[in-house]
């Protein structure tokens, strides 16, 4: 009896377990959080590990959106840096520049993969344990690399998009801190970004960090990655938080323009 018995407890502690881990991501909202509690914690996975889940789970969702094509692709091109991260362990080694940096590229690349991880992540209380499988690794890599590798200073970044107005509203009323928990693409250039959407957001990252007192960092220059460097492309990782200062509208552009500043609670 105890030999039966024993797969289904096994079976009913990691269902346990794996509930837990989908209440503290509808809590925190963080998917790259709930992956290393989910895959990560408490192993001996080497970040070449990691590389192949990520590459395993974009062609399984690859293959439900009819696009095989496209994952056997960015698959390939994990594959190809998954060596640089052979005995690469997960708790102090930090990401090798060949694999985070090919997480970048295929992250600016246009096609399903960016599309599908912002939706999920952004829409985070419906997500499942079967997407933290398939899009945690990838996310983890690249949240991973971006943050040890972020930059900040006396700039602003701009991003152009279109919302309604009841969606302008809730950046205008919001007297509390705004977290932008997806990976969030925007742009030095400011010309650029207006050619998008009918909303210009204007990002303020001239704050000092309460943590290290220097500039904040919530992202990092990755323009000379992108496959549109003319872009000038600024990437801000997931979590980072900012306040509402103004709201004007330009008549000249035809624009809702949303001015918000770095909270100092950024690292």
């Amino acid at each position: 009896a105890s030999d039966t018995d024993a797969p289904k407890k096994t079976s009913t502690a990691s269902s346990t377990n794996e509930q837990v881990l989908l209440d503290r991501l509808k809590l925190i909202g963080s998917l790259s959080g709930a992956y290393h509690g989910l895959a990560l914690n408490k192993t001996n996975k080497t970040l070449a590990d990691v590389v192949e889940e990520a590459l395993v789970g974009i062609l399984s969702e690859g293959a439900k959106l009819g696009k095989a094509k496209e994952a056997e692709w960015l698959a390939k091109q994990l594959r190809d840096v998954k060596r640089f991260g052979e005995n690469v362990t997960l708790r102090n080694d930090g990401i090798p520049h060949a694999v985070g940096e090919t997480c970048v590229y295929l992250y600016t690349k246009e096609c399903f993969w960016y599309k599908l991880l912002n939706t999920v992540v952004r829409n985070y209380q419906t997500m499942t344990i079967e997407q933290i499988k398939t899009l945690g690794p990838f996310c983890w890599i690249l949240d991973w690399y971006i943050t040890k590798k972020g930059s900040g200073g006396n700039f602003t970044v701009y991003r152009g998009l279109t919302i309604t107005d009841e969606q302008r509203q809730q950046f205008i009323k919001k007297t509390e801190d705004i977290e932008f928990i997806s990976f969030t693409s925007t742009s030095r250039n400011r010309k650029l970004a207006e050619v998008f959407g009918n909303t210009l957001l204007v990002f303020d990252l001239d704050v000092i960090s309460s943590f290290h007192g220097t500039h904040v960092k919530c992202g990092k220059d990755i323009s000379f990655l992108s496959r549109f460097p003319e872009e000038e492309e600024y990437l801000m990782y997931p979590g980072r938080l900012f306040r509402f200062v103004q709201y004007e509208y330009d008549s000249d552009t035809m624009k809702h323009i949303i001015h918000l500043k770095s909270s100092n609670q950024n690292p």
